[in-house]
């Protein structure tokens, strides 16, 4: 038989039942007659609402009862929703003939939402894929609508979307101040594991080490081999932000890196001499000739420098986003050069 809403044998009598129910007044039982009803007639809604029962009984409430993993649940519910739909629209959503049905949705319709969240969990572990994380977040803003966020592990979500920043920076300058214009080359790296997306108050720390540096030039005397490193720090965390990201593709946020200052150990040797350089220009000095405009309230020459990183780029797969310099500028008259990536690697717990 056709939906209700296309039957025309009911006639006057689903007419006056839409009025009745955009009147609000509803009926205590669908399988009462609408009001008006001559006595003795046939009531007309009774095989609509026989069909509903029997839609219910035979394949709304199977479908939902075999409905395995994410996907078939979800559609499970979407083809009892619809049939939820069609009841209320004939007898309101009120009716005390429904009501078992309705409340069988009800529990289904959470537990399908709760079996998704846990199911994107695993597959953000098992696939490390960040996707997931979102779809959880999606997720449980859907049981937050129907008062029922308390039935998931809301930290899932946060230790799927957990993420290393890998930090990266080469700086080659010149100094035109010294004779034979020295040119020095500075190469850093740190991996700052444990960084949550979701919890804008976390900080991470990790370690920042010089990779590589080098220093010499026409007519300079002396060279540097690089031998080694002393590392220092480096923290990260979110900057204030009105609500927590919500969007994979839309990286809304603000990194806070606050920043020690390595330092090269290198062999120098000029003519007749040879020692061991542990100081000299640092690069945190050099880094922040090429920040300015990102430096956070310290003064120059203190140890320890903050830079707050914006406009980050969403890149797919595991590394989220990632924020790429390559640039050249003059400080003074010394030229400056810089190729700097920052990169926030899925790394889910």
């Amino acid at each position: 038989m056709a939906p209700a809403r296309h039957l025309t044998r009911i006639g006057m009598a689903l007419v006056a039942l839409a009025a009745l129910v955009a009147a609000g007044s509803g009926r205590a039982r669908a399988d009462e007659p609408p009001p008006g009803t001559p006595p003795g007639a046939p009531d007309v809604l009774a095989p609509v609402l026989a069909r509903l029962r029997g839609q219910f009984a035979a394949e709304v409430e199977p479908t939902m009862a075999t409905a395995l993993g994410c996907e078939a649940s979800r559609a499970a519910l979407a083809r009892a929703n619809a049939w939820r739909r069609e009841v209320t629209t004939l007898v309101g959503s009120d009716s005390d003939d429904f009501a078992a049905q309705f409340a069988t949705i009800g529990e289904f319709q959470v537990r399908t939402l709760v079996g998704c969240y846990d199911e994107a969990y695993a597959l953000c572990k098992n696939l490390e894929n960040p996707k997931y994380g979102f779809d959880m977040l999606q997720t449980q803003r859907e049981l937050a609508v129907l008062g029922e966020e308390e039935a998931i592990d809301r930290e899932k979500a946060d230790r799927c979307l957990t993420f290393a920043l890998v930090f990266d920076s080469v700086i080659d300058h010149k100094d035109t101040a010294q004779s034979g214009a020295v040119a020095y080359h500075h190469h850093v790296h740190a991996d700052v594991p444990g960084l949550r997306l979701l919890a804008s108050e976390q900080e991470a720390e990790g370690a920042i080490a010089y990779v590589d540096f080098a220093a010499g030039g026409p007519g300079f005397p002396c060279t540097w081999a690089f031998t080694g490193t002393e590392a220092s720090f480096l923290r990260a965390r979110q900057a204030p932000r009105r609500q927590p990201i919500s969007s994979e593709t839309l990286p809304d946020f603000a990194l806070v890196l606050t920043m020690g200052s390595p330092r090269r150990v290198s062999t120098v040797s000029c003519p007749g001499s040879t020692t061991t350089d542990r100081g000299g220009l640092p690069w945190t000095f050099v880094f922040r000739a090429m920040h300015e405009a990102e430096v956070a309230g310290t003064a120059l020459g203190e140890p320890v420098q903050e830079f707050v990183i914006r406009d980050w780029l969403y890149e797919q797969g595991t590394m989220l986003y990632s924020k790429r310099y390559t640039r050249s500028r003059m400080v003074g008259a010394s030229p400056f050069e810089e190729r700097t990536t920052l990169e926030l690697r899925h790394t889910p717990r």
